[in-house]
């Protein structure tokens, strides 16, 4: 039932909709700020307006108040590939499918560049019926976003995460049920497979723990107070040295700091982690100059390090390597890039052209994780890859369950029938390492032998 017939200040309810109340009750709904000028619909201040105005309008006491963010992905890179013009076509088509699709009943707004949104009333006193009525909204808001379009003489789709806020109406402030669809949306982003997330105080906790990472990654990297350290891999038939893994530590580990881990994650959220990742870039090729002088790093050994989907995805990524590479005078074929199944499937078209390019030069690629992500065969003909790693949750259980040993087997074979290495993380017990000689793995890394050293440590352990 709609309120105002102005496009994007509508007040609205969903499920049975009760007599029409005066829209005199609002504020004029057309004022310049209250409308996003490229889509016409409501603006982040219209929407938060009309919610609090309806709000305390005699109606719609007792009723659920349901906003709706959802976030669009994938228009960076159409913004990159058509240009802006193309870029705020998209926006404009996209609005226009919302009025369309779930515009009836509902108020639409724009609440940011890529970020739409969507507020109802629900009267509805059972809870499975407003479940309902969200989850077909939330049908229809994703499909209006994600079907494909035309564009540019092109077809082009992009995706969306959704997450929901509902309250008592009257009982939330709008900015208050904004922020939690905002933060119930960045935790669908995380959930594959599900429509969308709706909000429980719960994220909160999350929410405050990403934000104290993100401030002591940027701590970190003010004080350089990161350090690389590596982690032996060894031959499982020899034991004898085979090359290592580069790993970000702190350089004073404190309990009460995030774990590396979380540092990594943090930047790929707030955006920094091109330029960790070219830190880290430069740090493992310093280390690998400095046991290739050493002669701990022998030609038929590498030294591998983590990069990231976003970092491939970097225009500068392949030449910003080689500039690294010739200025230590290091050979590429020292260096192996590993990159998860999941960071490989976020844009593989972009990711086989710029790892092709490193192929050529004697980079080296390895597939991390491999086994828990898409587990398409198809890219491991269509990708240039030399090295296979079995993740360490099919290694912890390799020595007790019979399942994990089947699933170890069945990637090792893979490996050798295409004629790939085969490396296994997280090996922490002999009877692991003994099952894997058994499969025939090549190599691996783990606790049984090292955790990660400095490279002083490393150079007085392996060193001649």
């Amino acid at each position: 039932m709609t309120d105002s017939a102005s496009r994007g200040a509508t007040v609205a309810t969903i499920g049975p909709s009760p007599s029409p109340a005066p829209s005199a009750g609002l504020d004029d709904p057309g004022s310049p700020d209250r409308t996003d000028p490229l889509t016409s619909l409501c603006s982040r201040v219209g929407l938060l307006a009309t919610i609090r105005e309806a709000a305390n309008l005699p109606r719609y006491q007792g009723y659920r108040s349901v906003l709706m963010i959802a976030k669009v992905r994938g228009f960076r890179q159409i913004n990159d590939w058509l240009g802006t013009t193309v870029g705020d076509e998209l926006l404009t088509i996209l609005a226009r499918r919302l009025e369309e699709r779930v515009g009836f009943g509902v108020t639409l707004a724009r609440t940011a560049g890529t970020e739409f949104a969507v507020h109802a009333f629900c009267r509805d006193t059972r809870p499975s019926r407003t479940t309902d009525h969200i989850g077909r909204l939330a049908d229809d808001l994703l499909k209006a976003l994600e079907d494909p379009l035309s564009l540019g003489g092109r077809t082009v789709q992009v995706s969306a995460h959704l997450g929901v806020a509902t309250a008592d109406a009257g009982t939330v402030e709008p900015e208050e049920l904004l922020r939690r669809a905002s933060v119930a949306s960045a935790r669908h982003l995380h959930r594959c497979g599900v429509g969308f997330q709706t909000y429980d105080p719960g994220m909160d906790v999350a929410s405050r723990r990403e934000v104290e990472a993100d401030s002591e990654l940027l701590e970190a990297l003010e004080q350089r107070a990161l350090a690389i350290h590596l982690q032996p891999r060894l031959d499982v038939a020899t034991g004898a040295l085979r090359g290592a893994e580069a790993l970000l530590r702190w350089k004073d580990p404190d309990p009460d700091k995030a774990l590396p881990a979380r540092l990594v994650e943090a930047a790929e959220r707030n955006g920094t982690i091109v330029t960790l990742g070219r830190w880290v870039l430069a740090e493992t090729i310093d280390h690998a100059v400095a046991l290739v002088r050493a002669g701990v790093l022998r030609d038929d050994m590498s030294l591998s390090v983590n990069v990231s989907s976003q970092q491939v995805q970097d225009p500068r990524f392949v030449s910003d390597l080689v500039a690294l590479l010739e200025r230590a005078g290091l050979s590429p074929r020292a260096l192996t890039v590993e990159l998860t199944e999941t960071g490989l499937m976020t844009d593989l078209g972009r990711a086989r052209q710029r790892l092709k390019a490193l192929s050529s030069i004697g980079v080296a690629l390895s597939i991390d994780d491999f086994g828990t992500g898409y587990s398409s065969l198809a890219y491991l003909r269509e990708l240039p890859v030399q090295e296979l790693k079995l993740d360490r949750r099919f290694v912890a259980d390799l020595d007790r369950h019979p399942e994990a040993e089947v699933i170890a087997r069945a990637v090792i074979d893979i490996a050798r029938g295409t004629g790939l290495t085969t490396v296994a993380e997280g090996v922490e017990r002999p009877s692991q390492l003994s099952v894997l000689r058994g499969l025939g793995c090549d190599q691996y890394q783990g606790y049984l032998t090292s955790t990660a050293i400095p490279l002083t440590e490393f150079m007085s352990r392996y060193g001649r």
